[in-house]
């Protein structure tokens, strides 16, 4: 995935669009402070409605200290009201009791609507429709115990639900879909961050596998190749001088190309934009001849009109490679390798056949470049396969779909 797109998806998650999601956010980051700040605003508001009756010449009685007691009660269950909403909503609710009671339940209110407040926004929807109606019943029942007149009762329900509704059950609902929207974007984040995550763990491992595989088959191939024309010319050298001095040419041919291309796979560790060095059947022939100037026969036919594109025929020279390399290491009395190259039917088959001693394949060892060789083929949608040939000699190869016929 693009990181120009992701960046700008991942950052419309994390933006609020409106004030309730900004309250939204700032509430599930730290509820202790949003508590707090309403404790704060109903301690200011119930001191500023005490001072109010108390110099109003309120008549004496347990008006003001019910409503101080309550003051300071409520304001205490408020600081913990995102952890236990329904305890503090039913101490609020009782000491609005308290203050009809006392003939002085107005300001006490305040608590109540803060406390339902909190109720909507946590607590499931039947839980807060019945937190709603028993605040309601509460606050016309005190409505209806004070003294007025005919027209007062209907007047102060109606002020008292619309200040209940509009002050703590709207502001809640909307607050709560932003903190279900918040908890939605939060989710996708983190599923974002894990995909994120994960591709670059399985773009590493894929980049590791391909370095591996670009030096197992440059490193591998030349230092077999070297090791058999030393070993031949080291032979050679007392009765043919001339042909211990081709392999020694050989030898430096083959070292300085496997140096160019570990350049190259190194430049990749610092870059990994760098390009790949991608190669083409033609390379086939080079290797036949390091092969040949090791002492090997090598028979390279090629049939059939090339369709395959860069990215087959590279396959197909590491396959080549491959089965040339394992000949070097592995065949015993090996005289002969067969390469042959067919395409046709919208595909390419490259196959390597010695006519050496048969070896089981679970004798191979370190199959490192067959399981490379394997992924390589497999990734562009072929089919692989090494083991022994009936008789005499091993066999690698494989069959590679042009890009069209996928």
């Amino acid at each position: 995935m693009p990181e120009e797109p992701l960046a700008s998806s991942v950052h419309a998650l994390r933006a609020p669009r409106s004030w309730p999601g900004r309250l939204a956010e700032l509430r599930q980051r730290a509820p202790g402070r949003a508590d707090l700040l309403w404790a704060g605003v109903n301690a200011v508001l119930m001191g500023a409605a005490w001072s109010h009756l108390a110099g109003s010449g309120t008549p004496p009685g347990p008006g003001l200290p019910v409503l101080a007691a309550g003051a300071l009660i409520g304001t205490a269950a408020l600081t913990v009201r995102s952890r236990w909403p329904l305890s503090v909503l039913a101490v609020a609710l009782i000491l609005q009791l308290a203050g009809v009671a006392a003939g002085i339940d107005g300001p006490l209110r305040l608590t109540a609507c803060i406390a339902l407040f909190a109720v909507v926004l946590t607590s499931r929807a039947a839980v807060a429709g019945a937190a709603v109606l028993a605040t309601l019943a509460i606050s016309a029942a005190s409505i209806f115990s004070l003294p007025h007149d005919l027209a007062f009762p209907l007047i102060s329900y109606l002020a008292a639900w619309w200040f209940l509704v509009l002050a703590a059950v709207i502001p809640a609902i909307l607050l709560r879909a932003q903190l279900a929207d918040l908890a939605h974007r939060d989710a996708a984040l983190r599923a974002t961050a894990m995909s994120l995550r994960d591709q670059a763990e399985q773009e590493y491992l894929r980049e590791r596998t391909a370095v591996a595989s670009e030096l197992h088959d440059s490193v591998g191939h030349a230092m077999t190749a070297v090791v058999a024309l030393a070993d031949g010319g080291a032979r050679s050298l007392p009765d043919h001088p001339d042909e211990a001095r081709e392999a020694l040419r050989v030898i430096e041919q083959t070292a300085r190309e496997c140096l160019g291309r570990t350049r190259d796979v190194v430049e990749r560790l610092h870059d990994p934009r760098a390009a790949r060095q991608s190669r083409r059947i033609g390379d086939i022939a080079d290797l036949a001849s390091t092969i040949r100037a090791a002492g090997l026969d090598v028979d390279v036919a090629e049939s059939g009109e090339p369709g395959g594109g860069a990215a087959v025929e590279n396959a197909c020279f590491h396959v080549a490679q491959e089965g040339l390399t394992n000949v070097l290491r592995h065949a015993r009395r090996a005289r002969l390798v067969r390469v042959r190259i067919c395409h046709r039917e919208q595909a390419t088959r490259v196959e390597v056949e010695d006519d050496g001693d048969p070896l089981a394949f679970d004798v191979v060892p370190q199959r490192h470049g067959l399981a490379g060789l394997e992924t390589r083929v497999t990734g562009l949608g072929g089919t692989f396969e090494a083991g022994p040939v009936p008789g005499r000699g091993w066999r690698t190869a494989a069959t590679l779909p042009w890009a069209g016929s996928r």
